[in-house]
């Protein structure tokens, strides 16, 4: 699992290790069969390199036309190699159809490699917030940029 070791060191390792690939298939499936998010890939010799997922913000001051990337995945094999910053395009392009004219997303302010994708797309540091994970609170950014 990719966020296993994007987030090592900075989510509890406990945490991490008891990710369950059975149960986090069992979790998207329900989530795509209810048709939210939208979820898109990228494949490479017919396997998932990378997935972005968005839809409406679900932040209640961010404004009624404001879409959120919900979260970027990308195998760390791939890492640097410019599938995560093609998603995050991709995924404006289509919140613009979609009808939005701003993007948030959230990451984990210890997210240093996350961080630099999103500024270099443009983006910039929002509010911030935090977000108990295995049992730890761990600090968050919510990151913005005006599209369409």
């Amino acid at each position: 699992m990719a966020w296993r070791e994007a987030y090592r060191g900075v989510v509890p390792d406990d945490y991490l290790d008891g990710l369950s690939i059975v149960q986090s298939e069992s979790q998207w499936t329900k989530r795509l069969e209810a048709g939210e998010p939208e979820v898109f890939v990228a494949e490479e010799s017919h396997r998932v390199i990378n997935r972005v997922h968005l839809g409406a913000t679900r932040d209640e001051n961010a404004g009624p036309r404001t879409g959120e990337i919900y979260g970027v995945n990308v195998l760390p094999s791939h890492w640097s190699m410019g599938a995560g910053r093609a998603l995050c395009r991709y995924a404006q392009q289509r919140l613009v159809e979609l009808g939005y004219s701003r993007v948030t997303l959230w990451t984990l302010s210890a997210n240093s490699r996350a961080i630099r994708l999103y500024q270099h797309l443009g983006f910039s540091a929002g509010p911030e917030a935090s977000i108990e994970i295995g049992g730890k609170s761990l600090p968050k950014v919510r990151y913005e940029i005006a599209i369409g």
